[in-house]
């Protein structure tokens, strides 16, 4: 099968496409037939090593300290046809259509086929909703059900204003689309070639990062960029608002924590599920229309190296897909 190779830490170059051994399923496994993947800003982290110290040590110790060894095919979600099964597998059938998601150590979806556990004790291996081409679910097991997660973690509720920062990703444009179906009053904020795209998913307000947000205007903030837009972000919220963000760094926790002491605002921060209840979640929101993945540039597997540039490029919007076959 041809799959894209993650050869060193660094630049987008360091991926290679080779013609590798396909694989077989074990006990317990099935092996996809990848029709569509996705490069997601945690490949993009992964492929460099952009994370603080305290997660680069262990991530080096495991995969390989001078290049990776133990992990080398990318790609935290794909979407495909279970091809085969392993020894007492139940709960699919050969033919069925899915989507899944991976967690370190067990990513791959960036290769011709992958080998996905039947019962995932984490990550995601489900029937896809029928409304969506492969491409479209490829794009919702890991950003969809992050947005959910914090959203229904802050209790975000109907008539309540939500401030999201670092709306125009992945992540963002999910959370814009989830928050207005649950009646939230909406402000993004990203860069203005964004803004367009924002006010047609659902945005009630866009703003530009340097803008003035405004103080203790929000209920719950959704802070998708981090460490630099902390500061500005929590002066926004009202007391007994809740901030939540999907990528803390170790200063942040240590300031937020302090805020939450001081100021008796609620902080929430942590990683995503997909328990049986998030799942039905999502695939109602996207059976109704209300949510849609929003693909901002696709590729195919031969353009994976483009694809990991555009993905860490200040000008991605939405989702970055990769076509695998056929969809």
């Amino acid at each position: 099968m041809k799959a894209a190779i993650w050869t060193a830490y660094g630049p987008p170059d360091v991926i290679q496409l080779r013609e590798i051994p396909t694989p077989e399923p074990g006990k317990g496994e099935v092996r996809v037939k990848i029709e569509a993947t996705t490069v997601t800003a945690g490949d993009t982290e992964m492929r460099t090593l952009k994370f603080p110290w305290y997660l680069r040590l262990p991530i080096r110790i495991y995969a390989g300290w001078r290049k990776p060894k133990r992990m080398q095919i990318l790609g935290q979600e794909y979407a495909g046809v279970i091809d085969k099964l392993g020894d007492d597998v139940s709960e699919f059938n050969v033919g069925d259509k899915v989507f899944a998601s991976g967690t370190m150590p067990r990513l791959g979806g960036h290769a011709e086929y992958a080998i996905a556990p039947a019962v995932p004790t984490d990550g995601l291996l489900a029937l896809r909703p029928e409304t969506l081409t492969a491409e479209e679910a490829a794009a919702i097991p890991f950003a969809a059900f992050e947005a959910y997660f914090f959203l229904n973690k802050a209790k975000l509720r109907s008539g309540e204003r939500i401030l999201i920062v670092g709306a125009g990703g992945s992540i963002g444009t999910y959370a814009i689309q989830i928050a207005k179906a649950w009646g939230a009053e909406v402000t993004a904020v990203d860069r203005s070639p964004k803004h367009a795209t924002l006010t047609e998913i659902g945005a009630d307000e866009v703003l530009d990062p340097t803008a003035n947000w405004g103080r203790s205007r929000f209920d719950v903030v959704l802070d998708v960029v981090g460490i630099r837009t902390y500061g500005h972000a929590m002066r926004t919220l009202r007391r007994g608002g809740c901030y939540t963000s999907s990528n803390p760094r170790f200063l942040m926790l240590v300031q937020a924590l302090w805020a939450r002491f001081v100021s008796g605002k609620r902080v929430i921060v942590g990683t995503a599920n997909h328990a049986p209840e998030a799942i039905a979640a999502i695939n109602e929101l996207v059976a109704s229309g209300k949510l849609k993945p929003v693909i901002g540039r696709r590729f195919t597997l031969d353009e994976i190296v483009d694809a990991h540039r555009y993905a860490e490029s200040g000008d991605k919007i939405g989702n970055t897909t990769v076509i695998v076959g056929q969809v």
